[in-house]
């Protein structure tokens, strides 16, 4: 080994981050009032041989999420798997939340991107107006308008991924007093679409907020005058506990009314605080599915063309790695036990062997409890990954990989920990066949003297950087691999490195360091039921110097004694 001099860095730009990170979390949590506090532990429960309906993605859609030809730039649009677009129609006199460019978010602008990206289109008419509510002109000008919009898409014979013409917006409040009642101008403007396209479905009423009252007069009338829309709308802009109440009741009212049943649009979902809060916004995907809606769009509060938040000056939010693990799924989503406060979108792809597990809101030490998975065999091989609730403003590099672990399964059933969870972020746990494949088990390598976790300083990939000890922040100068053979490596790919006792040394104040992997003997490590990580080659212990328990305390080689600075878990 070589003999490069020991790396000692105190400076802390990941640490620094972290708190920054937690700050934010903070700050959110206050906010949003639906999150969970600290509870005991809850178990979830997944069943995989319950099948609900083919993996579609409903949830990520997206109102005014596309802003120009190329804003968002395509490439970052694809790994979504976008379901619908909520856009404003063609040359409309829009400006929304204050922007000054004309025709942000027009139909004709973003349809090729939209549809390189696999998405549908909602064309929201009511949006052809300035101002919010909106300046209406009198019935000759909408009507005018109405032809308008459904000409300039003909013109556009390329454009074949319009799947809904929506009406009106938020009618409750925003439909103009002068036009009369709301419902014979939905009967007018219904007739006068199908004089000019008789097969594109029409969406309504796409009220504010769920009002069964409302809901009733509103199809009544419709049912009488043959208007009934082919897609019924309203929005969930009220906090994600009542989504799935209100859907259900939903349907009580259409068969009371002998109507449908009609797919449903929840063409805006969650609050200001909630929208860039990853817990939050999973609760709203997780009832969506169960419930069988057909699409549901993110609610545009802030930035046009920024998929409502999930992007920030075009670079990812940690929002965006939990909605593009809903576009990874594959084969059925499966029915979902929720707990008080944790919800999942499950999927099981028989196929494939793999079962995903999109999940967040609990607080503590929980458990993910997956029934139904005998084809998957005696062990599954687990991956749980985490993304923050770093809000909308904060670029996030991709989703933090916590641990790979195997796990027996019974009865077709497994039980899989997750400790320390952070209600305000997202996991997502993976399962495969485990039987035929790697016993490694990953995780963070944590101390029992201090609770704080062995780290690479400043995320080094430098060979000879000594290791301390630092708070556990889940990134990947954290994350350790035990393998079959007894190596314990940190990064991935060509960063890969391998604990190591300092150029093979057997002597007790070894100090303890990165090196390229290489399979010699003081690289390789026990881990023993007392907690003790030994060194195979010298009989050491994994030590912190002095039993210290401040952040960059020394990880050094020492006589076991058994201390607590010498127990570590590996989770």
């Amino acid at each position: 080994m070589s003999t490069t001099p020991l790396t000692r860095r105190r400076w802390r730009l990941l640490g620094a981050a972290a708190a920054a990170v937690t700050v934010t979390a903070s700050l959110l949590g206050a906010a949003a009032s639906s999150q969970a506090q600290v509870s005991t532990q809850s178990v979830l429960v997944v069943d995989a041989s319950s099948p609900i309906r083919p993996v579609s993605q409903v949830g990520n859609g997206m109102l005014y999420g596309l802003a120009f030809a190329d804003t968002p730039p395509v490439e970052l649009l694809m790994p979504l798997d976008l379901n619908t677009l909520r856009q404003p129609p063609p040359n409309h006199d829009h400006f929304p939340n204050g922007v000054d460019q004309p025709r942000i978010g027009d139909t004709l602008l973003i349809a090729d991107n939209a549809m390189a990206a696999g998405a549908d289109i909602t064309v929201d008419m009511a949006d052809s107006f300035s101002g919010f509510p909106y300046n209406w002109e009198g019935w000759d000008d909408w009507l005018g308008r109405v032809d308008r919009m459904i000409a300039d898409l003909d013109a556009r014979p390329d454009i074949t991924n319009v799947t809904a013409w929506e009406i009106w917006n938020e009618p409750d409040w925003t439909w103009p007093g002068s036009a009369g009642s709301f419902n014979d101008g939905w009967a007018r403007t219904y007739d006068r679409i199908r004089a000019s396209d008789a097969t594109t479905p029409i969406m309504g009423p796409s009220e504010s907020h769920w009002d069964e009252n409302r809901m009733r007069n509103f199809l009544s009338a419709a049912k009488a005058s043959g208007t009934v829309p082919q897609v019924i709308s309203w929005h969930e802009l009220s906090g994600w506990q009542g989504v799935a109440q209100h859907i259900r009741d939903y349907r009580d009212l259409e068969r009371e009314l002998g109507i449908g049943p009609l797919p449903i649009s929840i063409n805006e979902y969650a609050t200001p605080d909630e929208i860039d809060v990853p817990s939050s916004v999973n609760h709203y995907i997780a009832q969506f599915e169960r419930e069988g809606v057909r699409d549901a769009e993110r609610a545009f509060w802030f930035e046009a063309g920024t998929l409502n938040g999930l992007l920030h000056d075009n670079q990812p939010t940690a929002s965006y790695w939990m909605y593009q693990w809903y576009a990874e799924q594959s084969g059925q989503i499966v029915d979902v036990t929720p707990t008080a406060y944790n919800d999942a979108v499950a999927a099981y792809d028989a196929g494939a062997q793999e079962v995903s597990v999109v999940f967040a809101g609990e607080a503590g030490d929980n458990t993910i409890q997956v029934d139904g998975i005998g084809g998957l065999g005696s062990q599954v091989s687990a991956t749980l990954e985490y993304v923050p609730g770093s809000g909308r403003t904060t670029p996030v590099g991709g989703a933090t990989h916590v641990w790979t672990r195997t796990f027996t399964v019974n009865g077709g059933s497994v039980s899989i920990p997750v400790n320390d969870q952070d209600y305000l972020g997202a996991y997502r746990l993976v399962l495969t066949p485990g039987g035929g494949g790697s016993n490694d088990d990953s995780g963070r390598l944590r101390s029992a003297a201090s609770g704080k976790c062995l780290d690479v300083p400043e995320s080094s990939t430098a060979q000879g950087t000594q290791l301390n000890i630092w708070d556990c922040n889940g990134q990947a100068n954290q994350t350790w691999t035990h393998t079959a053979s007894g190596e314990l490596s940190v990064y991935t790919g060509q960063s890969r490195m391998c604990l190591d006792a300092y150029e093979g040394q057997t002597t007790a104040g070894t100090p303890v360091i990165i090196w390229p992997c290489n399979g010699q003997s003081n690289q390789r490590w026990t881990f023993n039921g007392d907690g003790t990580v030994v060194g195979q080659q010298s009989g050491l212990c994994l030590d912190v110097e002095e039993a210290s328990t401040a952040n960059g305390a020394r990880a050094i080689l020492w006589n076991c004694h058994g201390g607590t600075n010498q127990q570590w878990s590996l989770e």
